[in-house]
C-alpha cells in the first residue's frame, strides 16, 4: 500500500521519498519489480537505515533534507515501529512524530506510516504510542479466517473532518497492485 502510494504519486509529478527501516534497496528493488516499477525511476529516492543504528533526530534531520532536496511531495515511513526502537521513551517519540508531522505539513507533504500491529485477526487498540490521535487517515490492513484460507482485509478506521465507510473490504495482491473486491 504504501509503494502505491508512492508510485502511483511519482505518476502524477509528484516525487516520493520511501523512508525505509524494514528493507534494505536490494529487498525493495526485487518487490517493487513484481509490480513492473523501479527504485531507479525518476522522482522515486529511498532512504534506507538500519532500525539497529538509528538515532530518530540524526534520521529526521536527514529525512527533512532528502524530502526539501528532491521536492517530494509524498513520504512513505516504513516503519514506525522501527523508528520507535530508536530508545526514546514513549512521550518523546509522541512528540517526534508530532513534531515531523507538523514540518511536513507546513511543506506541503503528504505522509504515510506503517505501523505493525502484532495481533493477526484484529486489534483491540491501534498504537501503544498513541500516533493514531496525531494521524487524518487510519486504515487498518488484517487477516480473515474464511474456510480454510487467510484473506487480506482493509477498514478505513478513521477519516479526520470527513465522513467514510468503515466497512471491513477484503483485497487482493496482485501483478496490479491493490485489487478490492
Amino acid at each position: 500500500m504504501g509503494l502505491h502510494f508512492i508510485f502511483n504519486g511519482v505518476r502524477q509529478e509528484e516525487p516520493g521519498v520511501i523512508a525505509t527501516l524494514q528493507e534494505n534497496t536490494t529487498q525493495l528493488e526485487r518487490v517493487v519489480q513484481g509490480f513492473g516499477w523501479s527504485l531507479n525511476e525518476p522522482g522515486v529516492e529511498v532512504m534506507y537505515r538500519s532500525p539497529v543504528d538509528i538515532y530518530i533526530d540524526e534520521w529526521a534531520y536527514e529525512l527533512l533534507d532528502t524530502v526539501r532536496r528532491t521536492g517530494a511531495r509524498r513520504v512513505l515511513i516504513d516503519s514506525l515501529i522501527d523508528l520507535r526502537s530508536g530508545g526514546v521513551d514513549g512521550t518523546r517519540f509522541r512528540e517526534f512524530i508530532y513534531s515531523l508531522m507538523q514540518r511536513f505539513a507546513k511543506l506541503g507533504v503528504s505522509t504515510m506510516l506503517t505501523f505493525e500491529i502484532a495481533d493477526l485477526f484484529g486489534a483491540e487498540r491501534l498504537s501503544g504510542d498513541a500516533v493514531s490521535p496525531l494521524s487524518d487517515n487510519v486504515v487498518l490492513l488484517s487477516y480473515l479466517r474464511d474456510e480454510g484460507l487467510l484473506k487480506r482485509t482493509m477498514t478505513v478506521v478513521k477519516t479526520r473532518a470527513s465522513r467514510h465507510d468503515p466497512a471491513v473490504r477484503q483485497f487482493v495482491i496482485g501483478p496490479h497492485g491493490i485489487v478490492l473486491e
